[in-house]
């Protein structure tokens, strides 16, 4: 019985110290990418219950990293549109970004290679990606994104500032 009990307690601390409380393994994109992820957010423009178009917003200024520069005067965002259905490729043109009840132009299109892309965790070809800036004047505590089409538009994504 004694025997058992001293086994048993040997095992537990060799399984405890053999135990890491970090982990080594992760590398620094990882945790950008995990960043990035908490700090994205999904809208969806449907036509009835058929999605037309999937945007993926991504808040970059709670990002840590050299290529997101810190700015008190803007809010960058980068959005990822994504058109489905290969017969409404128009829509990409038609779609009006609304960033606190005021409608917004993007910054730029950016590239495949861009290097910002790569603060964003999946990057497709199929996807076409934008930069967009909200001025200082514009902020308040909440961020809000709607979308729209000529006919449809998006939930509300609202980003919150610490």
């Amino acid at each position: 019985m004694n025997f058992k009990i001293i086994s048993l307690l040997t095992i537990f601390f060799l399984f405890i110290g053999c135990s890491h409380r970090t982990n080594k393994y992760v590398s620094p994109t990882d945790t950008l990418h995990e960043q990035a992820l908490t700090q994205s957010k999904r809208a969806t423009i449907k036509d009835a219950k058929l999605a037309q178009v999937y945007i993926t917003v991504t808040y970059l200024n709670q990002i840590t990293h050299p290529l997101v520069k810190k700015d008190d005067k803007t809010e960058k965002f980068i959005i990822n549109v994504y058109v489905p259905n290969d017969g409404n490729q128009k829509l990409y043109d038609e779609i009006s970004v609304i960033i606190n009840d005021k409608v917004q132009k993007f910054v730029r299109q950016l590239e495949p290679t861009d290097k910002l892309l790569q603060l964003v965790p999946a990057v497709t070809s199929w996807s076409k990606y934008y930069l967009f800036e909200v001025p200082a004047k514009e902020r308040s505590k909440n961020i809000t994104f709607q979308f729209k089409t000529k006919t449809n538009q998006s939930n509300t994504i609202a980003f919150i500032k610490d």
